[in-house]
């Protein structure tokens, strides 16, 4: 549906400009379509729709490359 819309909303758009506005703007389409109260919808979708819950940080401190092992 998101590529028939783009298509028809630009006429003679080339197939790499449409997978350009597929990487920029079919998430924000995808959240614009999916109706939360409508019971269709299973709720793995709209989880999935919505994205995680929380974002994963990581800190340097925790990547060591040099280590150092005295011989014995």
């Amino acid at each position: 549906l998101f590529v028939t819309q783009v298509e028809e909303a630009i006429l003679g758009i080339s197939p790499s400009e449409v997978d350009k506005r597929k990487d920029q703007h079919f998430l924000k389409w995808l959240k614009s379509q999916v109706d939360y109260d409508d019971p269709e919808y299973p709720t793995w979708f709209h989880e999935l729709v919505q994205g995680p819950l929380s974002k994963v940080t990581t800190s340097p401190m925790y990547f060591h490359t040099r280590l150092y092992f005295p011989y014995i």
